[in-house]
């Protein structure tokens, strides 16, 4: 069975997941205005996975781009959710 663990981090939560060949992590933003990660990251520790998510959060905010999400699926709200890059 997989351990499951939360953090927090920037308006994000961070689910991390131990599975047999290591750590997998995912972003989920907790409020509207923030885009979603798209995808979850392998490392071989603990650590190392939420330092990548953490990375990857901080990338996506301070992207001049995080402005013009591009996706393929409106939501609700109108906000994008599928397939965005």
């Amino acid at each position: 069975m997989a351990t499951r663990e939360f953090q927090q981090y920037r308006g994000y939560n961070i689910l991390l997941m131990r599975q047999l060949a290591g750590w997998y992590v995912e972003a989920h933003p907790t409020r509207a205005d923030l885009p979603f990660l798209r995808q979850s990251f392998p490392a071989p520790g603990k650590q190392e996975a939420v330092a990548e998510a953490r990375r990857s959060i901080d990338h996506l905010l301070i992207s001049p781009e995080r402005t013009r999400l591009h996706c393929d699926h409106q939501g609700p709200r109108g906000k994008n959710y599928q397939n965005c890059w």
